[in-house]
């Protein structure tokens, strides 16, 4: 008997809010009294706010997916480009030592002629130094002229050395700037790596998290706002339906409710 009680209620509540819903329809609520239809256009504003709310929760989290989804693109892409950059940096170095190898080789061989020459030079002063104790004057000349050419030959050597490390300085220096660079490079990539594998969590926005917990909340608001609008709908009809305000369309109403009341009093009776 509490089942059928029930049903005939939940039926009652469902043709008074029909009603209400026909008479908003057909330009017949002014006819209820002010204090219900008050109550009713302002659950509807409350319902408008909080509908209006809950679209820009929903515009904020749309415009966050698309503004990752954009950032993600463009990580991809900086990425490539940085691995790009990484393999270029790697082709400039090895040209670079390539050429710079074979004068490295030449600087090498050099310095070790210098090291010799000089040995030589200093060889023959210490001859000029023996002849001049003997007082030979002839072979101090001689040696000394051989210390001249020698000081000479040496400065030559000393040139063309200075020179070569200038040139190895040319592809050194760019190969070590390009070293630099690919270790710069390498860090940017571990750091937009980072960056995309957080993105493409989506779980790791908090900002998303927070707009999707709002989402929710707002669409208890939104529900609980609907339900208080039916309600207010109901209160509405029912104050119609015992105005019994004039209207083809509404009379059909009154006969079906009058006869759910009717039901529900002989239930309630039962009881």
């Amino acid at each position: 008997m509490a089942g059928k009680l029930e049903k005939a209620q939940a039926q009652y509540e469902k043709l008074l809010i029909e009603l209400g819903s026909q008479a908003e329809i057909v330009a017949m609520l002014q006819k209820a009294d002010p204090a219900w239809l008050d109550a009713f256009q302002q659950a509807k504003e409350l319902l408008a706010d909080r509908r209006l709310e809950l679209e820009f929760i929903q515009g904020e989290i749309e415009s966050n997916r698309q503004n990752r989804g954009q950032r993600i693109e463009e990580l991809k892409r900086e990425i490539a480009g940085s691995k790009d950059s990484v393999k270029q940096y790697e082709r400039t170095i090895g040209v670079k030592q390539d050429k710079a190898e074979p004068l490295k080789t030449k600087l090498k061989g050099g310095e070790y002629d210098l090291k010799f020459v000089e040995k030589a030079l200093w060889d023959e002063r210490q001859k000029k130094k023996k002849a001049a104790e003997k007082e030979n004057y002839d072979k101090v000349k001689r040696c000394e002229d051989k210390i001249k050419s020698m000081k000479i030959d040496i400065l030559r050597r000393k040139g063309q050395l200075e020179q070569l490390r200038v040139e190895i300085g040319k592809f050194e220096n760019p190969a070590d700037r390009a070293k630099d660079s690919i270790e710069e490079t390498e860090a940017r990539i571990e750091e937009q790596e980072a960056e995309l594998a957080d993105l493409e969590r989506e779980s790791g926005s908090e900002l998303l998290e927070d707009l999707k917990r709002q989402e929710d909340e707002k669409q208890r608001e939104v529900k609980r706002s609907k339900m208080h609008v039916e309600d207010t709908l109901a209160d509405l009809g029912e104050n119609l339906y015992e105005k019994r305000a004039a209207h083809p369309v509404l009379e059909k109403y009154y006969t079906d409710i009058d006869l759910v009341a009717e039901a529900i009093d002989k239930l309630q009776g039962a009881t």
